[in-house]
Order: C-alpha cells, then sequence, then structure tokens
C-alpha cells in the first residue's frame, strides 16, 4: 500500500514538472501537450509493473522505492533561442470600415391623391411617388410583371406624380412636368409603342395640367385650354391615340363619364360628346352618338363637372352642386355653398365640403356609400 501511495506520489510529481515546461516545448519544438500527457500515463503503467515484477532492473527500482531512492537525474528546462520565439501576426487593417445605418423608425407616407379602376387601384404620396396595388393581369401595376400584388408598392421611375386616374384596365399618371405616363391594356393606354408593364411618357402629351379616364374613355387638358381624347367613344372616331379636340378651346376642367366626355370652358359652360343614351348629355336630342362635341342646355356659372350613368352632375362657383340628364331638366341636389369637390360612380354620388366632411347618396349594394349597411340613400343631401 505504501509502494502504492508512492508511485501516485510520484506521478504526480512528474505530471506538475512536465505541465510546466511541456507547453513552451511544445510552441518550440512543434509536440502536443496531450502527447506528453500520455507520455506521463505510460510512465505510471510501467512503473505498476515494476512493483509487481521482481526482475526489474535497479535503475527502474531506485527511481520509485522510498528508503532506497537516489536523486532523480535533473531534466534541463529548454531555453528559447531568438529564433524560437514567436512573435504575433497583428491584425490586419480593413480596407475600409462599415458604418451601420442608424435605426429609425417607419417614415411615415401621407398620401394627397387616389383612384381605382377595375380591379386595381393607385396613390400618390407628399413627396410624388406612385403607389400601386391589386389586379396586374395587363400589366396595369406598371412593375414590369403582370402578377398580382395586395401590397401597396412604388412604381419604378415615377418621383414626381402630381395626379393619378385609372381607367378599366389601364393607369395614367401626370406628373408635375407637364407629362402623362401610362401602363396597363396595350389598346388603352394611349401609345402603341415601349412596354406596357411599366411607366412611358405619352408622346401627344405635353404641358398637360388634368387628366381623366373612366372605363376605356380617356381625356387631357393642356395649359393652353387644349383638349385630347382617346378611347371607345372619342370624337369623330375611335381612336387609341390621343388627338386634338379642335372643335373646343378655353377649357378649365375636363372629365369622362360613363362613356361621354365633359368640357368646362372659362365662361362656365359645359361642352360634351360621345355616348347620348336617352340625352344622357342633355344636348336636346336622342342620338346614341355625339361625335362632335356639343355645348350642353341650361349648365351656366359651372367650376367643374363629373360623369355618371344617369347625367352630369357640376358644382357651381357659388357652391352649390346641380344635376342634369335624360332630358328631365336639372335639380339642385346640394345647396350648402361650400362644396368643394364632387365625385362620382355609376349612380352613386359623393361631395367633399371644405371643413372636410364628405356626402354620399345614391345606389349602396356593395357598399360604396360608406355607412356601413347596404341600405341605399337615394335622397339627396339637402332631402
Amino acid at each position: 500500500m505504501k509502494k502504492k501511495m508512492l508511485l501516485y506520489f510520484s506521478v504526480a510529481l512528474i505530471l506538475i514538472y512536465l505541465t510546466g515546461c511541456g507547453v513552451n516545448s511544445s510552441n518550440a519544438n512543434g509536440e502536443d501537450l496531450n502527447f506528453r500527457i500520455d507520455s506521463a500515463k505510460s510512465q505510471e503503467q510501467d512503473s505498476e509493473t515494476v512493483l509487481n515484477n521482481k526482475d526489474n532492473t535497479e535503475p527502474n527500482k531506485t527511481l520509485i522505492t522510498g528508503s532506497e531512492t537516489s536523486p532523480a537525474k535533473e531534466h534541463a528546462v529548454p531555453q528559447m533561442t531568438e529564433e524560437d520565439k514567436i512573435t504575433p501576426t497583428p491584425e490586419p487593417t480593413p480596407a475600409f470600415t462599415v458604418t451601420p445605418a442608424p435605426i429609425s423608425d417607419e417614415e411615415e407616407i401621407i398620401i394627397v391623391a387616389i383612384s381605382a379602376g377595375e380591379t386595381h387601384a393607385a396613390a400618390i404620396d407628399n413627396k410624388g411617388v406612385l403607389y400601386t396595388w391589386g389586379g396586374n393581369q395587363y400589366g396595369q401595376l406598371g412593375d414590369g410583371t403582370t402578377t398580382d400584388r395586395s401590397v401597396p408598392k412604388p412604381v419604378p421611375g415615377i418621383t414626381n406624380a402630381k395626379s393619378v386616374v385609372c381607367g378599366f384596365r389601364s393607369t395614367f399618371v401626370l406628373c408635375e412636368d407637364g407629362l402623362v405616363y401610362s401602363f396597363g391594356d396595350k389598346g388603352f393606354i394611349g401609345r402603341d409603342y415601349g412596354e406596357n408593364t411599366l411607366p412611358v411618357a405619352i408622346k401627344e402629351l405635353t404641358d398637360i395640367i388634368e387628366i381623366d379616364s373612366n372605363s376605356y374613355d380617356n381625356i387631357a387638358l393642356k395649359s393652353d385650354g387644349t383638349v385630347y381624347d382617346w378611347g371607345w367613344n372619342s370624337h369623330e372616331e375611335i381612336h387609341d391615340i390621343p388627338k386634338k379636340v379642335k372643335e373646343v378651346k378655353d377649357i378649365v376642367s375636363v372629365a369622362v363619364g360613363n362613356g361621354y366626355y365633359l368640357a368646362v370652358d372659362k365662361n362656365g359652360e359645359v361642352w360634351v360628346w360621345g355616348r347620348n343614351d336617352i340625352d344622357i348629355i342633355n344636348i336636346g336630342s336622342l342620338q346614341p352618338y355625339c361625335r362632335y362635341p356639343e355645348k350642353a342646355r341650361n349648365i351656366h356659372n359651372v367650376k367643374s363637372v363629373c360623369g355618371t350613368g344617369s347625367g352630369i352632375i357640376g358644382l357651381h362657383y357659388d357652391g352649390n352642386v346641380t344635376r342634369w340628364g335624360k332630358s328631365d331638366g336639372s335639380e339642385v341636389i346640394f345647396s350648402s355653398k361650400d362644396v368643394m369637390s364632387v365625385h362620382a360612380g355609376n349612380a352613386h354620388f359623393l361631395a367633399v365640403k371644405k371643413d372636410g366632411t364628405v356626402y354620399s347618396w345614391g345606389i349602396n349594394k356593395h357598399g360604396e356609400l360608406g355607412s356601413r349597411t347596404l341600405e341605399e340613400h337615394l335622397r339627396t343631401p339637402d332631402n
């Protein structure tokens, strides 16, 4: 038992010694510390063999016995030369440094204009960026694809948008420089060149101040008061490229109704042409089409107009709103005198007052009145 204790004590001393000097030797000579420890374990096994074997040699015996132990042979501590010293490699200096961009709160997007077509919509923010979303079978989103998208995304290349109108399957955007860009259904975007799924300027339209679109009919107003139209019910004959309407001048506002065109001149008179079901454009005739502009009857002092499926809605300079059409004369439908703008669908109407309040009336089959019900409100705001 004593011999075993001496053996373990001796092995521990050896391990301590090897651990102390073996690390440097490993660095200098390329040996591994684990190899030295394994060597020590091997020596321990050899020492146990010496205890159990009477024929062991004297040198091994003197190394492990207590009373007969002779001084162990001293091991020289290896000395490192200058060549053996390891000089730390400096960290390489980067060719450039990257400074992470500061994380800021998501920027608020303020929408200033919006429009909707058959299955798609478009909006403009206060920085002139155009966003689109919805159906895209004909490229009407302007993103270079025909893939539908439910999330609004900026349209590439448009950064100074002023107003936007959506046709049935097309989109037209008026920019601050007076140019009009279009994309969508090839036969109705006002051009026969360029990629139809990306914004391309319409060559015939320059210095434009107002545009409108309804289904397959489109109109544009230049700053000099001249008017251009294109579409199924355009003047003279059907044409897909914008064409000047020579019969009208000094126009200050334009709009497209349900298959017909409207233009307001500087005197507050309204000029009309296009489809004329049951005298919908109020010219005193039942002819189905009016191919050249005519002055609408009994419409005066009008600031702007919009067309519906049942007639013309006009906003007067005094703020009143009047309806004309279908040979039944005129009717004042809103006499608040502070209406700022009027808008119409096929059979429903909207009026925006100067204080920002919105009034709606008409057919409500699909909830188009925004009243949270499907109940119709056929009475005008004054009734």
